[in-house]
């Protein structure tokens, strides 16, 4: 493999900026210095994605990535789809019609089991419960990306019961403005090209802030092949076309911030064979959410939040095409309120109740072709209460949390988390045990086989983080998942969903980062095995118990940034996947997936120039694929779905202009 001879080469080059240095002169900032400055503010990054109080990453109770802008921009990865095939314990699938989604650890998460979040608000469909991946949410628009890696239902609830990924766009923070426009070609069509702006700015103690990005493409120029060997040319089948708008203001302890999401695509992928025609297939959602920090006493926060989402997920119209026929509107108003104390002890405790009305309604209900168990519309309530303990002693850092709700439709769900934390100098350490659960969406409960429940899943982890010198900091955790009653997606011509017995997996992940003289390079290993841990037919490999379908039990991620002059930098990305299990259209129903996908090395290289004619101007180019192995996205289920291939070689060119 090329990852440890990829590793090597962005060693040598991250080590020749400081051996060309020499001697500084009189007064400068010395290298070995300034590099271990960079390394330290990377490790003392804050966040509070895994915590109800900020915490630096090596004390923060999980296992969790912070991406920042510059790192963003740097890595050449164009949206967040691009950003996640990079990061320990994801990777990609196909769901249906030409739809992606993310599986983690080896286990499927695009139906409610990983919370996405943009700005705070959550994009999960109502329906469903999952979200969409590819073209959609662009690097551009983002000021970073905060990803906890691993559960998170004791704080967010029950769609983060396997990971957390949190976009926060430049809307939040922006002084001043920003534009870009991508563009890129395959072999035989151009794949995408978009266009994104961000403006912010603060007056009279009022700091306003928006982003907006579109863009058109296709998934990809080759030919999907189904299993009853119809064909269709993806070129001219599988246009996605996303738009984002994302606002917020905040004034004294008040923020506000709304947020409107379309994605469509035209797929001629179809469910299980390849559609008639062309479908359109629509997901529209707004959002505005307001809350507001209320510093009640130097020690007591209160913090009142209300957040109402409209969305019209799923939709396909065409009278013709009943088989894909679905049109709906869900709403959902959420109250929240928390309560912050910072006691004399030194010891913090976060505490508060959540509640919402949910409504689904059939758009048409007339035509006979979609209801509610044979009604109109559905409505659901949701309580929830959670408590969060955080000590910091002089031996560990604990902390105790709990979460519980009662749904009206299925039931109630009640999770504890502990964490102990720790850091030793140059080492940290965190153990982390968490109950979580996956709620059933509206779909789930409507299409039961029979009375639906909440999964409930236990996660524990184990990370060790050393610095081993100044520019030098390895982290490897350990992970076990076991989901008890898992929902699970049957199709035999309908669609049904019904819990089943377990599954789960354990494994660990890696990585290695170096940072010299604004140099940097990463490299990652994920593994992953199911061996002992699932008992659901669904995702079983025939002959190998320690594989889930269509995700690969190893994966590397080897990625630097160099910068050989001023102004200039290089950075190269190779991506392994070992190969994959896959359904193949000969099992008979029950059996375990006969299929496999090969390994997978691909190459991906981007250059851009900064300050090019004025300042604040970038232009960059980079290469996806560039040794053409083509992607293929594999279905995690027995879908009927054949693996969908994606692009292959891919040249695209970056335009971005920032005063800010």
């Amino acid at each position: 493999m090329p990852t440890p001879r990829l590793a090597a080469v962005l060693a040598a080059l991250l080590a020749a900026p400081a051996a060309r240095a020499g001697t500084p002169p009189q007064g400068a900032v010395d290298p070995d210095e300034q590099t271990m400055q960079e390394l330290e503010s990377a490790l003392d990054r804050e966040t509070s994605v895994a915590t109800s109080r900020m915490r630096r990453l090596r004390e923060t109770p999980g296992v969790v990535t912070i991406l920042t802008r510059e790192d963003l921009l740097a890595s050449g990865a164009r949206d967040l789809a691009e950003v996640l095939a990079r990061v320990p314990g994801f990777q990609l699938g196909v769901d249906v019609s030409n739809g992606l989604g993310a599986g983690f650890r080896g286990i499927w998460g695009q139906e409610g089991k990983i919370l996405y979040l943009v700005d705070g608000i959550e994009l999960n469909d109502l329906s469903y419960g999952a979200f969409q991946l590819g073209e959609h949410i662009p690097v551009d628009q983002l000021d970073r990306i905060e990803i906890i890696r691993g559960p998170g239902s004791a704080l967010y609830g029950g769609h983060a019961e396997l990971a957390v990924v949190n976009v926060v766009t430049r809307a939040t923070h922006l002084e001043g403005v920003g534009v870009s426009a991508t563009g890129a070609r395959v072999a035989r069509a151009t794949s995408t090209s978009g266009l994104t702006a961000a403006a912010g700015t603060t007056a009279g103690g009022v700091q306003m802030g928006a982003t907006a990005a579109l863009a058109t493409g296709v998934r990809s120029d080759r030919t999907y092949t189904d299993f009853g060997g119809g064909q269709v040319d993806l070129a001219g089948a599988s246009r996605v076309t996303p738009a984002t708008v994302t606002a917020r203001v905040t004034w004294k302890a008040l923020d506000v911030r709304a947020l409107y999401d379309d994605y469509r695509v035209v797929a001629g992928d179809g469910y299980d064979a390849v559609a008639p025609r062309n479908v359109s297939v629509r997901w529209r959602s707004a959002a505005v959410d307001a809350r507001a920090a209320l510093e009640l006493t130097d020690r007591l926060t209160l913090t009142p939040q209300l957040t109402y989402r409209w969305e019209q997920p799923w939709q396909s119209t065409a009278p013709d095409l009943p088989d894909f026929y679905y049109d709906v509107t869900n709403q959902r108003v959420t109250g929240r309120l928390a309560a912050a104390w910072d006691t004399v002890t030194g010891a913090s405790v976060v505490a508060g109740a959540e509640a919402y009305a949910e409504q689904g309604r059939v758009n048409d209900f007339a035509n006979g072709l979609l209801s509610y168990q044979g009604k109109r519309t559905t409505t659901s309530t949701n309580v929830a209460g959670f408590l969060e303990v955080a000590a910091d002693t002089d031996w560990v850092n604990l902390l105790a949390g709990v979460r519980a709700e009662h749904h009206s439709a299925f039931g109630s769900a009640f999770v504890p988390r502990l964490a102990l934390t720790r850091v030793f100098d140059l080492v940290h350490v965190k153990l982390l045990a968490s109950g979580a659960f996956r709620a059933p969406s509206i779909e789930n409960v409507n299409l039961a086989s029979e009375p639906i429940r909440p999964e409930r899943t236990w996660t524990f982890e184990a990370e060790v983080g050393w610095q081993l010198s100044d520019a030098v900091y390895a982290v490897a955790n350990v992970f076990d998942v076991t989901v008890l009653r898992p929902i699970v997606f049957a199709f035999d011509g309908s669609e049904a969903y019904s819990n089943e017995d377990r599954t789960g997996s354990r494994g660990v992940e890696a990585e290695l980062h170096v940072r010299r003289g604004g140099n940097s390079a990463l490299v990652s290993y994920s593994f992953y095995s199911a061996r002992g841990k699932n008992r659901v037919p669904a995702y079983a490999v025939a002959g190998d118990p320690g594989l889930l379908v269509g995700f690969a039990g190893h994966k590397v991620v080897a990625s630097g940034q160099v910068r050989p002059f001023h102004g200039m930098f290089v950075s190269p990305a190779v991506t392994v996947l070992s190969s994959r299990a896959a359904y193949d259209g000969t099992e008979a129903p029950g059996e375990p997936a006969a299929g496999r996908v090969g390994a997978r090395v691909y190459l991906d290289l981007f250059t851009g120039w900064e300050n090019v004619g004025a300042k604040g101007v970038e232009l960059g180019i980079g290469v996806r694929d560039a040794l053409d192995q083509g992607t293929l996205f594999v279905q995690p289920y027995p879908g009927g779905h054949a693996p969908l291939p994606g692009n292959g070689r891919e040249v695209w060119l970056r335009l971005r202009y920032d005063r800010g």
